[in-house]
């Protein structure tokens, strides 16, 4: 039987790795209390957090479900963490709402840059940098995030695809390839456990494992490069163009065929 002072300690370790970006560590110093029928609401919430953070969204909400009765609801980790579902699943304007609402109470970086993807997410990008403004004078850091013009960062994404040797260079040429500031609401909303906002590239289509002279009814392969995503997750023009050429050829994987193992196996996750 767990004391209350194994139960503080398990709730602190699953709070440092989640905070530290390890949520699977996180998830295996709440199971304990999570093989408990009367795990504290704490440990749902943490547990909504590590999962959001493995893009597990649905399951993310389902523990929120649990952890919110039993916490105040002016609680900042609740607010993050409900703020945080909402924009995983396409609420964009409640989670607009609540980052603001966070952002107004404690200026963080990371509220902020989730407010300004709220905001570039439903069209209003002259907000969303102004949030990112608001951001850059918390953590000087972000006044490095790095702008392209749109025939910039076409020509990028150009000379990544002269790169590739020829066979795939060629079949490249046969896809389409979309620059897009971010995933429109309308893809998001389709599926909305499947497409992440922040996300910096997305394959659409049937791949090369796919296809069938018989296949129809499906849209033609397409990669969707999302620049402002993409740039929001860098601080210099030299890792924004790294960044880009990664992402393509990521995309490029998934047009191939390879899942996301695969991708990874081949150096470009």
């Amino acid at each position: 039987m767990m004391t209350p002072h194994d139960e503080g300690r398990a709730l602190d370790a699953a709070w440092e790795a989640v905070d530290g970006g390890d949520p699977e560590g996180a998830l295996v110093a709440l199971e304990p209390l999570s093989a408990r029928g009367d795990a504290p609401p704490e440990a749902a919430l943490i547990a909504c957090l590590a999962w959001l953070d493995l893009g597990e969204p649905l399951r993310a909400q389902a523990l929120l479900a649990v952890a919110a009765p039993g916490i105040e609801e002016d609680d900042l980790d609740l607010r993050w963490a409900t703020a945080s579902v909402d924009l995983a699943l396409w609420r964009v304007a409640e989670a607009r709402e609540g980052f603001e609402s966070i952002a107004s109470e404690e200026p963080s970086p990371a509220a902020l840059m989730r407010l300004a993807l709220a905001e570039d997410l439903l069209g209003n990008p002259e907000a969303a940098d102004r949030a990112m403004e608001r951001a850059a004078a918390v953590d000087s850091d972000l006044a490095l995030t790095p702008r392209l013009s749109g025939d910039d960062f076409e020509s990028v994404v150009q000379r990544a695809a002269r790169e590739l040797p020829p066979p795939f260079h060629d079949r490249l040429d046969e896809i389409a390839v979309v620059i897009d500031p971010v995933p429109s609401l309308e893809l998001g909303r389709s599926q909305p456990a499947d497409t992440p906002p922040d996300a910096l590239g997305l394959f659409v289509g049937p791949s090369d494992l796919d296809r069938h002279p018989e296949l129809s009814g499906v849209p033609s392969p397409t990669i969707y490069l999302y620049q402002r995503n993409i740039e929001r997750a860098c601080r210099s023009v030299e890792e924004l163009e790294a960044e880009i050429r990664i992402t393509l050829l990521h995309e490029f994987g998934h047009a191939l065929g390879f899942d996301e193992d695969g991708v990874d196996a081949l150096g470009l996750g």
